[in-house]
């Protein structure tokens, strides 16, 4: 039963994450913590305008489904434009993780003039069935016995495709107001000059209690509630997986499973925040990148959109003094700094001869180079290879 729940499928129904180690695992793709929020400003500003404005006109349809005065072209014109909306969406991650051919598939099967009468007409009989006041029991001495049993069956089938089809409608609200959250961050980060996990808590505290902010996304397809109260859907378990940092070992990870897409993103947002992760805008190339370090990095280590043999990092360093990035500010070299003087404490302490000290220092030099030009490099084994362990191993030596 356990190994059923590990093997767990991911669906818009069953969106099963696992955290442990900083790290965030979702269908099988493993991040470190905020890296799938910070993909979500990936998607074309257009293409998210584009999703919200379908949206409108779904919810005007809808409408007119449920009073039952709906004819064919409205339910092709609905079908349609909510199909549109989870193929735009799902080219990106991490979307794009998810089955999307089988999530069209349900939205097609849903919203058919023969699913939504079936679902209105059994709705109007459970309406009936279940008519109580003051909150007591459904009147049993209505229906016989084995009128009441099709009825119930028909109840878990009628709920769990009115549950589709809620996260359905719901599913472009909660990545479009997502996605404008995340921007009003980023931008806030940057004013702000937020660089320590203190600075970022209270960033996020002074935009999740603007309340005239969040009044303006309120609507009836989506209450704004849901949206922020991400907990109260939300499933916890603690779960034995392989350590996403340790290849081999056993550790305990959080498995959270949610109900709505936002919620995921969320949680994987403040989990990235928990471990000093953020999103910022590179100022040269205008991408949205994840700053692992809690520092004030202002440019990416993806190419330079005006010289493709450069960095973006690169590019921030040759501005104009004032304007350039400081390099103190960019996390490799924070890290290539701290190991730089360890090892030449450990030759003045006599642990390390002077070759090994020379040979240390020109391989984390070397290593720090690669990750100013490779930005997958920087956020991923520049961490592993930088530690003193390897680092000697490599050098053909190991010290206590």
């Amino acid at each position: 039963m356990l190994q059923d729940y590990l093997e767990s499928k991911c669906d818009l129904l069953h969106l099963y994450v696992d955290f442990s180690d900083g790290k965030t695992v979702f269908c099988g793709h493993s991040a470190p913590s905020g890296q799938f929020a910070a993909d979500v400003l990936a998607i074309p500003e257009s293409v998210i305008d584009e999703v919200l404005q379908y949206s409108l006109s779904v919810s005007a349809n809808m409408k007119l489904i449920a009073k039952g005065v709906a004819d064919h072209s409205v339910f092709a014109d609905c079908r349609y434009k909510l199909v549109q909306m989870f193929l735009k969406i799902g080219k990106y991650p991490p979307f794009s993780y998810l089955d999307m051919d089988k999530e069209v598939g349900v939205i097609k099967e849903l919203i058919s003039e023969s699913g939504m009468s079936r679902l209105l007409k059994n709705e109007h009989k459970l309406l009936e069935y279940y008519r109580h006041e003051g909150g007591e029991q459904p009147n049993d001495d209505r229906l016989p016995a084995s009128d009441k049993q099709a009825l119930e069956h028909d109840l878990l089938d009628i709920m769990s495709v009115i549950e589709r089809l809620e996260t359905a409608l719901s599913f472009p609200l909660s990545v479009g107001l997502f996605y404008y959250t995340m921007k009003t961050f980023s931008g806030l980060v940057a004013e702000t000059h937020a660089r320590t996990k203190n600075d970022l808590a209270s960033v996020v505290k002074s935009l999740f209690s603007d309340e005239t902010y969040w009044k303006d996304f309120d609507n009836e397809l989506f209450r704004i509630e849901d949206y922020l109260d991400y907990g109260q859907n939300t499933k916890i378990a603690l779960i034995p997986i392989e350590s996403e940092n340790e290849p081999g070992e056993t550790v305990l990870a959080e498995r959270c499973m949610f109900k709505v897409f936002s919620g995921l993103l969320l949680r994987d947002f403040f989990k990235g925040l928990e471990a000093g992760h953020y999103t910022r805008e590179c100022e040269n190339c205008g991408r949205y990148f994840l700053v692992e370090k809690a520092t004030y990095q202002r440019f990416c280590n993806g190419v330079d959109p005006n010289n493709p043999k450069k960095s973006c990092q690169a590019a921030g360093r040759q501005l104009p003094v004032g304007k350039r990035q400081s390099v103190k500010d960019i996390p490799a070299h924070i890290l290539w700094k701290a190991c730089d003087e360890l090892i030449r404490k450990h030759k003045q302490r006599g642990k390390i001869e002077e070759k090994v000290c020379a040979d240390a220092l020109a391989l984390i030099r070397e290593y720090y180079n690669e990750a100013l030009c490779d930005q997958k490099y920087a956020i991923g084994r520049y961490y592993d290879d930088m530690e003193l362990k390897n680092v000697y191993e490599k050098v053909g030596v190991s010290i206590r």
